[in-house]
């Protein structure tokens, strides 16, 4: 990962083994970031409690999302399609 993906990833415990855990469960180790980096912090930021985001009560799991990267992978939905189910969950 570059530099910066790095530096956002482990600017917490909670989220650095948040995206382990998902790249353990796929290996598109960019891609989950960028997620993750994107809609995952987004939501964990809109049910922050006390200002600090909480990735415990997000609605989906890091091997969930490491799902829906994988679909994208194979070519089974696309992107765009995998943004609405994100939103949908």
């Amino acid at each position: 990962l570059p530099e910066y993906d790095a530096g956002v990833l482990t600017a917490s415990k909670e989220l650095a083994d948040w995206f382990e855990a998902a790249v353990a469960a796929h290996p598109n180790a960019k891609a989950l970031a960028n997620w993750v980096m994107g809609d995952v912090i987004r939501v964990a930021n809109e049910s922050a409690v006390e200002g600090e985001a909480d990735f415990s009560r997000l609605p989906l799991s890091p091997a969930q999302l490491a799902g829906l990267v994988a679909l994208i992978d194979d070519g089974t939905i696309s992107g765009k399609i995998a943004k609405t189910v994100f939103q949908k969950i």
